[in-house]
């Protein structure tokens, strides 16, 4: 809408930037396939279309971009854009359901984790703790986690720092406090 808004009142950035989107989008550019999967997502620009945003990121997944593979995990996860169907209520009601596909979800998570992806490790963690996708194992979900919180990740260092004692007391010997001089969390497992 933004792009859209300013490139018809004149503003040449605007029209630039909806063009570059457009263009290297069409020709398999995978951070523009994924710009404009975003856009599609949040209907910047463009008309809000989940399904197409899903179809856009994996695209991109698929040349290996990271953010994109994170994307379209969060899609598998959540079930938004890539599988609905129609439950009719009554004749006068028609309700949407996403349909989740875990197992996809957390493969993509994987892929976006090797790229060292931090919301894709902590979501991982997640997945193996609550056993979503994957068999429950508290050990990977530490693994994940701590990669996660290595990189900075305030939700990953907080799940670190509440449950390690209640959680993992069989993996974290300790988890030290800030170091500012380096301003990394350092996490001593045992």
């Amino acid at each position: 809408k933004y792009y859209t808004n300013a490139a018809n009142a004149g503003d040449a950035s605007a029209q630039y930037k909806l063009g570059e989107c457009y263009y290297y989008g069409r020709q398999g550019l995978a951070k523009a396939q994924y710009m404009l999967g975003l856009c599609h997502y949040y209907g910047q620009g463009v008309e809000n279309s989940e399904s197409k945003a899903a179809e856009l990121f994996l695209k991109a997944a698929l040349q290996g971009h990271p953010q994109a593979e994170y994307q379209i995990a969060a899609c598998f996860y959540s079930g938004r854009g890539v599988e609905k169907v129609s439950l009719r209520l009554t004749t006068q009601q028609v309700f949407y359901v996403h349909l989740q596909n875990l197992e996809k979800a957390v493969e993509w998570f994987e892929k976006a984790a090797k790229q060292s992806h931090p919301v894709a490790q902590y979501s991982l963690g997640q997945c193996y703790y609550y056993g979503r996708g994957v068999p429950k194992s508290e050990d990977k979900a530490l693994e994940y986690y701590t990669m996660a919180a290595n990189q900075g990740h305030a939700q990953a260092k907080y799940v670190l720092k509440t449950f390690s004692v209640e959680i993992f007391p069989h993996s974290c010997a300790q988890i030290l406090d800030w170091d500012h001089s380096q301003e990394q969390r350092m996490i001593v497992m045992s």
